[in-house]
């Protein structure tokens, strides 16, 4: 009997050797799980910080095609023009580095200048899509006409390159004085109209201040009749040069259009804009710095499976 004894005793350590040889790699893969949920949770899609281009530099070219690549995603192209417009690389100011996009429209320009680029990936429909960046209204000569604006879109939507353009988005209305009229408030775009943020208290974008823009957007179930999805945005504002709070100026927002199957294919942009104001015959300087779009999984299934994996990694350590 005692002859058996250290047999025995020699299968009950190797089972318990591979018992916490289990455990240890239960503990690793369960580890990578919550490391991948956590790291899963945004990924820049889309980005120029305007860094790598010349000064001077336009975005797009001559021909209004093709431009300049951005530092993530497609390259730069025009979404809307009219006569007596630039849009080109600056090092006058920048949010960070020493580097920013410059719009510039003068009198007699017409609707505005918008130019943007795209990311070159198609939509995940079960993910958010945050599009953000950096703008600042010129404190010159015309501070209070100056009026910037910035879009999310998808495209093209058919044969003939139309896009889903403008789905949302924000603009903002100065004071124009050459115009004789007052406005000095931030839009956001709900639906096919454009609403006044926080109703009588409307939010106010002081000239010579750099301000952080985030749109939220989610996507809606796809309709069986239409083959469309619907899509609402939240809207935030930081002015970072007074040391402002995040503030939510636009909740639920819905989209000014629907998504097809082949604006999902395409990708989203991001597009910036010098906006017209009033008639459209006033001055207008705007700058926009570190363009981003972040694709962020769905929250819910991010959070259970870190929250899984970490409750797993507790229950394998008792």
């Amino acid at each position: 009997m005692l002859g058996v004894l250290p047999d025995t005793i020699r299968v009950k350590d190797i089972f318990r050797r591979w018992s916490m040889f289990y455990r240890s790699l239960w503990t690793l893969i369960l580890v990578v799980i919550v490391f991948v949920a956590v790291g899963a949770q945004a990924a820049v899609i889309g980005y120029d910080g305007f860094e790598n281009h010349t000064v001077g530099t336009p975005l797009f070219d001559s021909i209004e095609i093709e431009g300049q690549m951005p530092d993530i995603g497609t390259e730069w192209m025009l979404s809307w023009v009219q006569q007596n417009k630039t849009s080109y690389v600056t090092s006058d100011v920048a949010y960070s580095g020493t580097q920013a996009q410059s719009l510039r429209r003068v009198p007699g320009s017409g609707q505005g200048l918008f130019t943007g680029f795209g990311t070159g990936v198609s939509i995940n429909v079960d993910h958010q899509y945050v599009f953000s960046g950096y703008t600042m209204r010129a404190n010159d000569t015309y501070a209070a006409d100056n009026a910037g604006s910035a879009f999310f879109s998808a495209g093209p939507s058919s044969a003939t390159g139309a896009v889903e353009n403008w789905l949302g988005g924000w603009n903002y209305n100065g004071n124009a004085t050459l115009n004789g009229t007052t406005l000095d408030v931030l839009q956001v775009r709900n639906g096919a109209s454009y609403t006044n943020v926080i109703p009588g208290n409307a939010y106010k974008m002081i000239a010579g201040d750099w301000y952080k823009f985030e749109m939220i957007v989610s996507i809606g179930a796809r309709d069986n009749t239409t083959g469309l999805r619907p899509l609402t945005y939240d809207a935030y504002f930081t002015d970072v040069t007074a040391g402002g709070s995040r503030t939510l100026v636009a909740s639920s927002f819905n989209g000014a259009s629907k998504l097809s199957d082949a604006g999902i294919a395409h990708g989203w942009e991001i597009n910036t804009g010098a906006t017209a104001v009033g008639s459209g015959n006033s001055w207008n300087q705007v700058y926009f710095d570190d363009l981003k779009i972040t694709e962020v999984p769905e929250p819910a299934t991010v959070s259970l499976l870190g929250l899984g994996g970490i409750a797993l990694i507790r229950r394998f350590r008792k």
